[in-house]
């Protein structure tokens, strides 16, 4: 199947469950959002115990089929995952002597983003090689972890590109302890890949000079730079690495981890804009900020020339919207919610009662100026919460002690249940929701004629960083 009809199949198994995929917690009780459900789901999630509903996340995991009207739920989402529908491509994972040497270094940086950028830097590193990429655009580079991975470990340059001052400040200093630390590192690597204790400084400095291959380079001193500067969507990266690094720019490959909401789809627009980009490697992430080009407000579209979703001319012809709650959903871990299995948070519930107390005493105020915050971390009970958000919103809250209490007490005995259970239930979209964004993104590339070839890879372990796929392009 095309991602064209893939993507027509998951909009269409989406639609039914559409308003579900944009439904606030907040408004869980004034809503009576439960009722919304159908029937037999209904009945099913009130007869599960406590740790039927935390392991409900399980059941789109689990290769098992049950015949109940969620069973019938889950198996359809099933039948829709990326990888049924084969717009998954099978990669080998990170290994190797570069893979198994890069993990053996000390910790340069945390372990999730460790995992991401050995995963990752090993991919790149391959493509291109398979490609003859000369060198790489690194766009949201943030931090600059990958980056300077490619550039210390793989030799390969590289132009890495952040529009803050402060990450690119940061990135500049991390790339020159890293430099100067290189060969050590590199030295401890290879011991303790061998088995042995990795030695200390004192301990390698006679025979430093012995240290041979990578550990000679001294690092990416030469390879990296860093920029501050907004890439425009839809511009040509080749005059930035013709001024910045010196290279040709009819041979560079555009890359980005984590490029948060609209950042992707900049990438993605760039990387078919730049007649000189080869290749294309993009993990998106954060999708609630991604803007839509047909959402709603207020009544009126949004017109956005560069708007983040949709980018497939497919979609873009229905003038389709997937919607803010849902993009928020779409960024839900659920795999590790699976691995995992737990009820909801108590301050889910302590939010949608606060909202029942505001319908009674203070119906006028806007979504806007019920924004609390993180008070729930800071309270202990629901009453200290409650008099806690109601004094950040300067609203008197004109109910005894008691009656929060009471009216507490009774909305949890009404309500606890089908909360947990509906946010669970819930949960389960949330990977279909982020199939609609990273399949269109998939069309939008297959559409340009000077594409060769795309497909999504799943790049990491979901259970250690949930936004895992990534959109991989190369150019005829």
């Amino acid at each position: 199947m095309s991602a064209a009809a893939s993507l027509a199949c998951l909009v269409g198994h989406l639609e039914p469950y559409h308003s579900l995929v944009n439904t606030s917690m907040v408004e869980f009780i004034v809503s009576d959002l439960f009722s919304t459900l159908p029937a037999d789901v209904q009945t099913e999630l009130l007869a599960m115990d406590d740790e039927q509903i935390a392991a409900i996340p399980t059941k789109l995991i689990e290769d098992e089929d049950d015949n109940t009207a969620v069973g019938d739920v889950v198996a359809g989402l099933r039948k829709h995952s990326l990888e049924l529908l084969g717009l998954v491509r099978e990669v080998s994972p990170g290994e190797g002597d570069d893979v198994d040497m890069v993990q053996s270094l000390d910790k340069i940086m945390p372990q999730k983003k460790m995992h991401e950028v050995c995963q990752m830097s090993k991919f790149v590193s391959d493509l291109t090689s398979a490609h003859e990429v000369a060198s790489l655009v690194d766009i949201g580079s943030g931090k600059g972890y990958l980056s300077q991975l490619l550039a210390a470990w793989y030799k390969i340059p590289v132009l890495a590109i952040d529009n803050q001052m402060i990450n690119t400040k940061g990135a500049d200093r991390r790339g020159k302890n890293l430099a100067k630390r290189w060969e050590g590192l590199v030295v401890r690597a290879e011991e303790r890949n061998e088995g042995k204790n990795p030695s200390n400084w004192k301990q390698r400095k006679k025979n430093m000079d012995n240290c041979d291959g990578k550990a000679k380079d001294g690092g990416e001193d030469t390879l990296l730079v860093n920029l501050t500067q907004f890439v425009e969507s839809g511009s040509d990266c080749g005059t930035l690495v013709q001024a910045h690094l010196g290279c040709d720019t009819d041979n560079f490959g555009i890359i980005g981890l984590h490029t948060c909401g609209d950042l992707a789809a900049a990438s993605i627009r760039t990387f078919l804009s730049s007649p000189g980009a080869k290749i294309l490697c993009n993990v998106g992430c954060c999708y609630r900020p991604l803007t839509e080009q047909f959402s709603f407000i207020h009544g009126n579209p949004t017109s956005l020339l560069y708007a983040g979703f949709p980018l497939s001319s497919y979609l873009k012809s229905s003038e389709y919207s997937l919607g803010r709650l849902a993009r928020t959903l779409a960024a839900q871990p659920l795999s590790r919610l699976a691995s995992t299995p737990c009820l909801p948070d108590k301050s889910l519930l302590w939010r949608a009662v606060l909202q029942v107390i505001a319908a009674r005493v203070a119906p006028d105020l806007t979504w806007q100026q019920m924004k609390v915050g993180n008070i729930a971390t800071k309270s202990d009970n629901f009453l200290e919460y409650a008099r806690g958000c109601f004094e950040k919103i300067k609203v008197e809250l004109c109910l005894s002690d008691q009656e929060i209490s009471e009216l507490y007490q009774e909305e949890e005995n009404k309500f606890g249940k089908k909360l947990n259970a509906f946010y669970q239930f819930r949960a389960l979209f949330a990977p279909l929701v982020e199939s609609i964004i990273l399949v269109d993104r998939l069309v939008s590339l297959e559409e340009d004629s000077s594409v060769k070839d795309c497909y999504l890879v799943k790049m990491f372990d979901s259970n250690i960083s949930p936004r895992s796929y990534a959109v991989v392009a190369t150019k005829l």
